[in-house]
């Protein structure tokens, strides 16, 4: 019978379960012990989670930034975020391997995952069991521990934003200037890797303006204020400039959103609200073979009611331009068409508040799991991945739990759950501000309003797009859980 090494990890808590709260009377810690304490739960963590997950789950969107990385240097086309195929090079281009090459990311990944959580959890250690107990709430909780199974653009924004939380919460104790620089390096990374993480920056990037002003006696909140949206300002022009330099071919990506919308609008009101330069296939398609018309030897226009119907579904854009009945819309190519696909959109706003705002509620219900979708909530549910890379030998994790099957449809992962959560805790530390640290409600903010963002750009239902949500509303609950068991702010907080 196969032995599970996790058993032998268990017994490695054993000597931090023995600690109690510290004895007042004598010196603190040394940062070193302190350092070596966190250095092994970050081992563990990261044990733990290859020996379930590794080497990552290779989905098809991984698929893509991979042979992008191996083919064209990350220089292509920006459907996904080029920032993850660059990341591939750079990985790919250090003196050891990985096998599977690819799961150099997944590993990096997680490296950010425990890091970025040991970190948040450093105000607690002079609280050892509470220390302990955040630990294994937070980083193996099962909806946020399953994040780690795949290095897909949700999870590897939702890691980074995890590291700059850890880096500022160091900052703000401890007044380190590494720990600021990275922490601005990860915030970074958050937007490279999903377009629109913006929304989740945003208020990190305020706190970011906050800490730079830490040391200064007399600073008022608008000074603060303002250093925070210059730093945003930064973070997302430096990330505009990379991406363009990466990218070859501008597939436009946002003609996504616009062409749901109006796609959802038109079936809603009766009237086609699509250009009709969808109908006009005589130009040569160019993109790859991921972006094959769907249904183009179907006969007939692609902007009849009749056909719009087929390929409207409200939790989704994939019927309208890959998967299941009637002839799809074909990718926009060149940037005049951009424009006049834009203007449309604007124009059935203008005229149809109404539908959109029906299109887009119908959508965000779904997304939130109010309204049930099929969905599954991990790219290793089910484990039946189609391969579209030739030649490419994918490894399956081998050890994925059964329980990511059994719990889809339920609590665990419904997107109204966390975001229920988040807004609770948040009204809590609103309300009382004098007890919880300013950094609770800043973390809120970010979840808060990435998740409300979706409303107006979500294109899929899928749970993948709410997964920073999870350790938000974890750290949120552990933070003030333990504040008020322990009746004080951590040390160092404001």
């Amino acid at each position: 019978m196969k032995k599970n090494p996790i058993s032998g990890l268990i017994s490695l808590f054993s000597r931090y379960w023995a600690l109690s709260q510290p004895d007042l009377t004598k010196p603190a810690p040394s940062k070193l012990f302190r350092l070596l304490l966190e250095i092994d739960l970050v081992a563990i963590g990261m044990i733990t989670s290859c020996y379930f997950f590794y080497p990552g789950c290779f989905s098809r969107d991984l698929q893509f930034s991979w042979v992008e990385a191996i083919t064209h240097h990350a220089m292509q086309y920006n459907l996904h975020p080029p920032l993850i195929a660059y990341t591939f090079s750079l990985l790919n281009s250090l003196p050891f391997s990985f096998t599977p090459p690819y799961a150099n990311l997944f590993f990096t990944m997680n490296l950010f995952y425990w890091s970025g959580l040991v970190l948040a959890l450093r105000p607690w250690f002079h609280y050892k069991p509470l220390w302990i107990m955040g630990f294994l709430v937070i980083g193996f909780f099962p909806t946020s521990f399953g994040i780690l199974s795949h290095p897909v653009k949700d999870s590897l924004m939702c890691t980074a934003l995890l590291a700059t939380y850890g880096c500022f919460l160091t900052v703000e104790r401890e007044n380190s200037k590494i720990a600021f620089v990275f922490g601005l390096f990860c915030l970074f990374l958050a937007l490279g890797y999903r377009h629109n993480a913006l929304f989740a920056v945003i208020p990190f990037a305020i706190w970011a303006g906050i800490l730079s002003y830490r040391n200064a006696t007399h600073c008022t909140w608008w000074k603060k204020s303002v250093a925070g949206v210059l730093i945003f300002v930064m973070l997302f022009s430096g990330i505009s400039v990379l991406n363009a330099h990466m990218t070859k071919d501008n597939v436009y990506p946002v003609q996504q959103l616009f062409s749901f919308d109006l796609v959802g609008i038109s079936v809603k009101t009766g009237h086609v609200y699509l250009p009709d330069m969808y109908d006009d296939n005589s130009n040569p398609h160019t993109y790859p073979p991921m972006f094959p018309v769907k249904g183009a030897d179907i006969k007939g226009a692609t902007t009849t009611l009749d056909n719009l119907r087929q390929i409207y579904l409200p939790d989704s854009n994939h019927n309208i331009l890959w998967e299941g009945l009637g002839k799809g819309l074909r990718f926009l190519e060149r940037e005049e068409e951009i424009i006049a696909l834009r203007q449309a959109w604007l124009n059935a706003l203008i005229k149809e508040p109404l539908a959109y705002l029906n299109v887009r509620s119908d959508f965000f219900i779904r997304l939130m799991g109010i309204v049930p979708n099929d969905f599954f909530p991990y790219s290793c549910v089910p484990q039946d991945i189609t391969i579209y890379t030739t030649g490419l030998i994918i490894t399956q994790p081998q050890n994925f739990p059964n329980f990511y099957q059994d719990i889809i449809g339920t609590w665990w992962v419904k997107g109204i759950t966390y975001v229920g959560t988040i807004a609770f805790l948040f009204g809590i530390a609103c309300w009382k501000r004098h007890l919880f640290p300013l950094h609770i409600r800043f973390l809120g903010a970010s979840g808060l309003i990435y998740a409300a963002s979706y409303f107006f750009i979500g294109l899929t239902s899928e749970f993948r797009l709410l997964y920073w949500l999870i350790p938000v509303s974890l750290i949120m609950a552990t933070n003030i859980l333990f504040t008020i068991i322990t009746n004080k702010k951590p040390k160092g907080a404001k």
